[in-house]
């Protein structure tokens, strides 16, 4: 899955990773939610998905 994400995108999936690991719900509803923007599920597959593509194999 290889999804070029905005630098907007980058920062939205952090801040979701860090409302998750804050047990924020209000952050995490806020950022689920808007017209036009990836869906968190995608956002954070996409995500991981660059993470791992940078880390390269030997950390997989």
């Amino acid at each position: 899955m290889d999804v070029e994400l905005t630098n907007d995108e980058h920062l939205r999936a952090l801040s979701a990773l860090e409302a998750v690991v804050g047990n924020n719900d209000d952050a995490l509803s806020v950022l689920a939610g808007g017209m036009g923007k990836r869906r968190l599920p995608a956002l954070l597959a996409a995500f991981t998905a660059t993470v791992q593509r940078l880390q390269g194999p030997e950390c997989r």
